[in-house]
């Protein structure tokens, strides 16, 4: 006897397979482009109205200011929070490649990145430095005062600055230095003061990585998967092509000649130094970055790969959609 296969009664609308997807990727692309024209040192800010007026540039604070309800659309929101808590910077760019992705090997990208394109601290100068901590703070509130903060060196004055612990870390930190936890320096007055008798003592403070997500592998890669790197690569192009245009220059050139000279980089054993050209938008020229004093951090690019990545593998697999009605009934009851 056979028995017919009866569907779920399901109490909402359902979408499923390339509509889903379609809806999904739609709904991240307009995400990124309410961002995509703040990216960059010459990018616009955006003006946030609601009970209070707030002009920002930062992704994360756009994003979260923003209603967004589109399941997917969140998940991009989620991104910019968690490479703000990671990294505290790249906020909009993470946004805006996760959204490329999903139109077009993360860990061979973060790998090449590590071995071809990062220059230890070391060998850079202090002038250098002070430009990479203004950059990081040119679109936060500070940024004004970057001169100020960027030149405060406090690892030098035997302090070392930690973003966002956990408040039962801090619990042990305290305990174990013999300080005392301090939640803001507002005195009574509306003035900003600090005791030092707060203070605790370590005769010796050591970072070190406990543990890594990446482990070491080997690739053989055949023709689909040199396509999807391909396609990845392409994705990436972004980045450039939006600082371009939110400068008012030649996109379509300027990226030209930087991947020209890439290419070069990577082709030529005499021209390795081309992998450090990128992009002048106040003169709309191609130049050498790093003797320009252009730099970044590389965790924040790495993160950037791989919260992005990470982001559209998780909308790519979403095949199904279901948006349920609230019960009534229930709500009467």
């Amino acid at each position: 006897m056979a028995i017919a296969a009866q569907a779920p009664d399901i109490h909402g609308d359902r979408q499923s397979g390339r509509d889903v997807r379609t809806q999904n990727v739609i709904a991240c692309q307009a995400v990124a482009n309410i961002v995509k024209s703040s990216l960059g040192l010459v990018g616009l800010d955006k003006m946030l109205v609601d009970d209070i007026c707030d002009v920002t540039n930062d992704g994360a604070t756009i994003l979260k200011m923003l209603e967004v309800e589109h399941p997917a659309a969140k998940v991009l929101v989620e991104l910019a929070e968690l490479q703000d808590r990671e990294v505290g910077d790249g906020t909009t760019s993470v946004v805006i490649v996760a959204a490329e992705f999903l139109k077009l090997a993360m860990r061979e990208a973060c790998k090449y990145v590590e071995k071809k394109l990062v220059v230890k601290v070391e060998k850079l100068g202090k002038d250098s430095l002070i430009n990479c901590a203004k950059t990081s703070m040119s679109s936060k509130l500070i940024a004004g005062d970057s001169d100020f903060f960027a030149n405060l060196y406090f690892v030098k004055a035997g302090a070392i600055a930690v973003r966002r612990v956990r408040k039962e870390d801090m619990c042990h930190v305290a305990k174990a230095t013999g300080a005392t936890m301090v939640s803001t320096f507002a005195d009574m007055e509306g003035e900003e003061t600090f005791d030092s008798s707060l203070l605790g003592y370590a005769a010796e403070v050591v970072e070190e990585r406990i543990a890594d997500d990446d482990v070491d592998s080997r690739v053989q890669h055949g023709s689909r998967e040199q396509l999807a790197i391909a396609e990845f690569a392409e994705a990436l192009v972004i980045i450039p092509k939006v600082l371009a245009v939110n400068a008012a220059k030649d996109a379509t050139e300027l990226v030209a000649k930087l991947r020209a000279y890439h290419h070069t980089a990577q082709t030529k054993a005499d021209k390795k130094h081309f992998s450090s050209m990128g992009l002048d938008l106040l003169n709309g020229t191609v130049r050498n970055n790093l003797e320009a004093g252009v730099i970044e951090p590389a965790m924040s690019k790495v993160k950037i790969l791989q919260f992005a990545t990470e982001a559209a593998i998780t909308i790519l697999r979403i095949d199904d959609m279901i948006k349920l009605f609230k019960d009534e009934s229930r709500n009467e009851e």
